[in-house]
């Protein structure tokens, strides 16, 4: 998801808190910003997007960005964290909060469905993290990559907690099926409106189009 990576006092400089990306934060001006670079991110990319375009659709001087942000990678460090962290939340507390007895390909259908709803819930957000992963700048990917991983640890952990409870067939390769259930769920963001349609539905069709990953017997 490469530009010349910054000096390391700069990736120092715009570490992020983590705890601050679990909901948009700051100011409302900040959070206008944050929200037109996100829609702009996601309609032309970050490396399409100017200071100016992201000043103007907030109704604010390009000078007066700067008092919120040090610069354009800030602003998608911010969205990028803010898309991982809430997909991560939504789908860990819809996990933990399912009642005891829950059996594991449940527990990995309504992770799933939590997944779906979480990008199209913020979706301005989530897809810029998923549509332009070559035009993130290096520095910013080093930030992000380690919540990236996280987040990828949790699903290989609750898949491989699946197979070995006898749900999913022995004989698939998980490092592989992970990604593969993940980017269907999030090339939905390039085709369907969630705005318009039914994301019940929707599931309903990607659960029978992943069936066959199940054991006949679960």
């Amino acid at each position: 998801m490469p530009n010349t990576v910054l000096s390391a006092q700069h990736s120092k400089r715009v570490e992020p808190n983590v705890e601050r990306f679990e909901t948009p934060n700051g100011s409302s001006r900040r959070q206008a910003i944050l929200d037109a670079s996100a829609r702009l991110f996601s309609d032309q990319g970050f490396s399409g997007t100017t200071i100016r375009q992201i000043a103007e659709h907030t109704n604010i001087e390009s000078g007066s960005l700067y008092y919120h942000f040090r610069s354009k990678k800030e602003i998608l460090q911010e969205i990028l964290m803010f898309a991982i962290s809430t997909t991560d939340h939504r789908v860990r507390a819809t996990v933990a909060e399912l009642p005891e007895g829950t059996s594991p390909r449940q527990k990995v259908e309504a992770a799933l469905r939590a997944h779906l709803q979480a990008l199209h819930d913020h979706i301005e957000y989530t897809s810029t993290n998923s549509r332009y992963s070559g035009q993130i700048p290096a520095a910013v990917h080093i930030l992000v990559q380690p919540h990236r991983q996280k987040y990828s640890d949790f699903w290989q952990e609750l898949l491989r907690q699946a197979q070995e409870d006898g749900a999913i067939n022995e004989d698939l390769n998980l490092s592989l099926l992970r990604p593969l259930i993940l980017g269907t769920l999030n090339h939905t963001m390039e085709w369907y409106d969630a705005k318009r349609g039914d994301i019940d539905a929707l599931f309903g069709i990607i659960k029978v189009m992943i069936s066959g990953i199940w054991n006949v017997a679960d």
